[in-house]
């Protein structure tokens, strides 16, 4: 919105020495607010896809909640970028699949549904249903809405820097855990509960399975910018996608 009004403050001055101040003191400015979100976003947006791949357990229960690392950043992350995309005009980004909140809102009434039924055929309200299926779901809206408001609002430069973040911790994380197994199998018990042959890679997410979703994500996302040659060279793309490859065997 700002250029626009610039040129229109200098079509209207006749382009003269007024109207080339007035469109340099707003350029200016955009590009001083430009510069803020992008010390702060890019490093915040770095940290937070870090956080995606590190689980943490809540002492809220006798057996404790697992949750994303990232779920701890997201309140402070969320409200910082809603307001940059209100700033953009971008508040309520638009989205390739047509009628897709109509779509969610199905699904969370149908989820409601299933709740209540299982209120009414148990007699209770169990904890996992509630907290990490029910409200779980409500976290999942929470970072689609944030990932929508990084693309709409944020430049490419916040935008690589979390991407080059999330393959560079992935690739880390994926190559620890390939040599991991590698010394296990050679029968070095190098990490907890690891005696056994049939250790599994999982990461940090102390879940095979849920370690195996995300490095099939990775593998994808990997595919994708190592076709198109960016955020690094090809054979950078190559050696990481071959590790995290390995770690999902």
């Amino acid at each position: 919105a700002l250029p626009i009004s610039a040129r229109g403050l200098h079509r209207a001055d006749g382009g003269g020495r007024h109207g080339r101040a007035v469109v340099d003191r707003i350029q200016q400015m955009a590009g001083a607010e430009a510069g803020a979100e992008r010390r702060w976003a890019g490093p915040l947006l770095a940290l937070l896809a870090v956080a995606f791949q590190l689980q943490v357990t809540l002492p809220v229960s006798d057996v404790g909640l697992r949750i994303s690392a990232a779920d701890l950043l997201v309140p402070a992350l969320f409200p910082a970028m809603a307001v940059v995309a209100w700033r953009r005009g971008s508040l309520f980004p638009r989205w390739r699949v047509s009628g897709l909140w109509v779509w969610l809102g199905a699904l969370s009434a149908w989820l409601l549904v299933a709740l209540l039924h299982g209120r009414w055929v148990t007699g209770e309200w169990l904890g996992w249903a509630v907290v990490n299926k029910f409200l779980g779901w409500f976290v999942l809206l929470g970072y689609l809405l944030l990932g929508g408001w990084v693309g709409a609002a944020l430049e490419r430069p916040a935008r690589e820097r979390f991407l080059k973040a999330l393959f560079l911790a992935g690739w880390t994380i994926a190559a620890a855990s390939v040599t991991f197994f590698a010394l296990i199998r050679f029968g070095l018990p190098v990490v907890d509960n690891s005696a056994s042959l049939a250790w599994r890679v999982e990461g940090f997410f102390n879940n095979p399975n849920a370690y195996g979703y995300f490095t099939a994500v990775l593998i994808a996302l990997q595919s994708v910018y190592l076709v198109r040659g960016e955020l690094f060279s090809r054979r950078g793309h190559r050696f990481g996608l071959t590790v995290t490859v390995l770690a999902l065997i």
